[in-house]
């Protein structure tokens, strides 16, 4: 989340790609439902509205999936969170 937060705290945003090697080989991996609930409760853990897209792309006939997670530019003071600053 910390990469995250630095793209939306920057001025061009970024991409982050999980399934994808430091050497740029596509290995996938597998998606489950628990994993999608899990990436969405991470991004709602993230301090002040974070302007996300999130992609699975399935590779090899779908049994592993890229995730990709887009992040605009967007608010300064993003950072991530154990839990959301409620209003008083």
């Amino acid at each position: 989340m910390s990469t995250l937060c630095a793209f939306l705290n920057s001025d061009e945003g970024g991409t982050i790609l999980f399934g994808v090697t430091d050497d740029n080989k596509i290995a996938g991996q597998t998606v489950s439902d628990s994993t999608r609930k899990e990436i969405s409760q991470e991004l709602r853990k993230i301090e002040r509205h974070a302007a996300t897209k999130i992609k699975y792309v399935p590779i090899n006939g779908g049994k592993r999936q890229v995730i990709i997670i887009g992040a605009k530019p967007g608010k300064r003071g993003i950072r991530p969170g154990s839990r959301r600053l409620s209003p008083r």
